[in-house]
């Protein structure tokens, strides 16, 4: 398990290993469990499954695990209209 105040020590980790366009934001209260997230350009599903796994190789790291956000794309709305028979 991680301990406490490991946030450089997770950036640095992630810089050596996946590169240094990598935002770290801590997720929880005791500061062990960190979020990462690109900060350039979208990267392909395999992409981000590659570099999960790159991380998942490193003896300090406990898990690590992708989450896919699309973007939402507005359509017309469509009326609906009720009547009774």
């Amino acid at each position: 398990m991680v301990t406490s105040g490991l946030e450089t020590q997770c950036q640095d980790i992630v810089t050596k290993i996946i590169g240094k366009d990598w935002q770290i934001k801590p997720i929880d209260e005791s500061l062990t469990k960190f979020e990462v997230t690109f900060i350039d350009d979208a990267l392909s599903v395999k992409q981000v499954w590659e570099k999960s796994y790159e991380l998942r190789s490193q003896s300090n790291v406990v898990n690590v695990e992708p989450l896919f956000t699309v973007p939402v794309v507005e359509s017309p709305v469509e009326k609906l209209y009720c009547t009774r028979l």
